[in-house]
């Protein structure tokens, strides 16, 4: 018995030494592997999958599916209806991100000033950010309705009746219409993280500038912007990723319509494979709407790594 236990012992030693050896090898990031392998199986056998249904046709149940290439997304290229659901996506996730970051930063700048009451109003800020986005799309959608909605009853109440509309009815302001849903739930998210990284601005550095001369626009350009930037990054990064992705939203609030003038790129691919029943193509729709999203944050890192660059030269 008491050999059983040497030679258990025996063998689990150089086990022990091995996870000691990884320990100090990767750290923190040898306890996180299996997390990481994962949570890595849960999202690439997912893509993979659609990938790999993107390039086979339709068969009846018990039959094995044809291989077709690249047909699906040629018949997906060639659908006017996907090419404006892009031009939809495009401008829907240019204007939610633009909308939200302006109006974010500009509530972040005027409640980092202390005032009586500060706390409580950034609260408030932050209930369209955790109200749930079903029910955000549902109150705008009632809000919105031509015929008892607040909005048009306001309009008319004060004498601005010719401005009241379809906001939901009526095609060519109807993305409009989605998209400020949208903006108003996220400006929360910009404010909270950027306010936070304006708190966290050296004192000593505005101090500084304002001792040399800088007028306030000054300041924020040349002291406070820079400190904010990777913030920005940050920010900007995740909400190019959920806007471009956003289907609850206009999916309750338009359903894509009136006439399609509201259907982005996940709505598509939402109807032509659950109404029209059309797996394949609306996987290699899934597919090219990766690929966009892609492009945007490419676009993005672009844009901005020009910026740093003119900076450095300056």
């Amino acid at each position: 018995m008491a050999d059983a236990r040497t030679r258990a012992g025996a063998a689990e030693a150089p086990a022990g030494l091995r996870l000691a050896a990884l320990q100090r090898r990767f750290g923190l990031a040898g306890w996180l592997l299996p997390a990481y392998g994962v949570m890595f199986g849960i999202s690439a056998y997912p893509l993979m999958y659609n990938l790999v249904t993107s390039f086979y046709g339709e068969a009846p149940v018990g039959h094995a599916p044809p291989f077709v290439g690249f047909s699906n997304y040629a018949a997906i290229a060639s659908d006017p209806a996907f090419a404006a659901s892009v031009g939809h996506t495009l401008m829907w996730t240019g204007g939610v991100v633009a909308l939200s970051f302006g109006i974010g930063l500009g509530l972040a700048l005027l409640l980092n000033v202390p005032f009586p009451g500060v706390n409580v109003t950034r609260v408030l800020f932050l209930i369209p950010w955790l109200t749930p986005s079903i029910a955000s799309a549902i109150i705008w959608r009632y809000m919105y309705n031509t015929d008892y909605g607040i909005i048009n009853l306001g309009l008319q109440r004060f004498g601005l009746g010719f401005l009241a509309s379809g906001w939901i009815t009526n095609p060519s302001v109807s993305l409009f219409s989605a998209m400020m849903v949208q903006v108003w739930r996220t400006y929360g998210f910009y404010m909270i993280m950027l306010l936070g990284a304006l708190q966290a601005v050296p004192r000593e550095m505005i101090e500084a500038a304002v001792v040399d001369g800088a007028r306030s626009w000054q300041r924020f350009w040349s002291v406070v912007l820079p400190q904010l930037q990777p913030v920005i990054v940050m920010v900007l990064l995740l909400d190019i990723i959920w806007a471009s992705n956003n289907f609850d939203t206009i999916y309750v609030v338009t359903g894509g319509g009136p006439l399609l003038s509201s259907e982005t790129v996940p709505l598509y691919v939402y109807f032509t494979a659950f109404q029209d029943s059309h797996l394949p193509q609306a996987a290699a729709g899934s597919v090219m709407l990766f690929v966009i999203a892609l492009v945007l944050i490419g676009a993005y890192l672009a844009a901005l790594l020009r910026l740093r660059g003119r900076e450095e030269a300056l």
